[in-house]
C-alpha cells in the first residue's frame, strides 16, 4: 500500500510492511531502538533514515539480491543490528538508492572481498607484487596486500633424488580444490 505522508516509527515500535505488495511512503524514519521486518519491500520516495535500528529478514530469497528498500533522497546511518538468513549479508548502495540483502559469496571470493588490492582481485593477480598469487596467498594464509607475509612453500630432497614439495593449507581455503604434482625422474 500507499502512505502519502511521512512515516516515523518511534522507539520499541516495529513496521512490517505486507509480503506481497510494496510499502510506500514518503520519507521514512525508524528511530533508534526500532525494527524493520522486511519480509516485503518498501520503496521511500523522500529520505531513509535507519540509524540505530535493527532489521529483520525472516526468509532467504531465491535469487541474490533481494532489494528490501528503495530512497529517492538521502540515507542517512546503518542498521544497529541486522537479523538474516544463514550465508546472507546487508548491502547499502547509496548510488543504486537500495538497501539490499545479498548472498555472502564462498570461500575466495569471500576472503578477497576484505582486502584492498586495488583492482588486483583475480586469482591469479598477485595485488601486493610479492611473486605469490593471490589464490596461493588464500590458501598459505597470506595477505596479498603486504609483500612478504605468505609462508613460503618447502621443497625437501627425498631418497633417490626426488624432492618433496609441501605446504600448510589454511582451513579458510578447506573446499578449495588443489591439484598435487608429482614426477619420477625426467625433466
Amino acid at each position: 500500500g500507499t502512505i502519502t505522508a511521512n512515516v516515523s516509527v518511534q522507539s520499541g515500535g516495529t513496521l512490517a510492511p505486507d509480503t506481497a505488495t510494496t510499502l510506500t511512503t514518503d520519507t521514512l524514519t525508524l528511530a533508534s531502538g526500532s525494527t524493520l521486518i522486511a519480509d516485503g519491500k518498501t520503496a521511500v520516495t523522500g529520505d531513509l533514515d535507519v540509524a540505530g535500528a535493527h532489521l529483520v529478514v525472516s526468509s532467504a530469497p531465491e535469487l541474490s539480491p533481494r532489494v528490501l528498500l528503495t530512497f529517492a533522497g538521502a540515507r542517512s546511518g546503518e542498521f544497529a543490528t541486522t537479523t538474516v538468513p544463514a550465508g546472507w549479508k546487508i548491502e547499502y548502495d547509496d548510488a543504486a538508492k537500495e538497501i539490499r540483502l545479498a548472498a555472502i559469496p564462498p570461500g575466495y571470493a569471500l576472503w578477497i572481498d576484505g582486502f584492498e588490492t586495488n583492482g588486483q582481485a583475480g586469482f591469479n593477480d598477485d595485488a601486493d607484487l610479492d611473486s605469490f598469487a593471490n589464490g596461493l596467498e588464500f590458501l598459505l594464509g597470506g595477505d596479498p596486500t603486504i609483500a612478504g607475509d605468505t609462508p613460503a612453500p618447502t621443497m625437501l630432497a627425498t631418497p633417490g633424488g626426488g624432492s618433496t614439495y609441501s605446504f600448510t593449507r589454511t582451513a579458510r581455503a578447506r573446499g578449495t580444490t588443489t591439484v598435487t604434482f608429482a614426477s619420477t625422474g625426467g625433466r
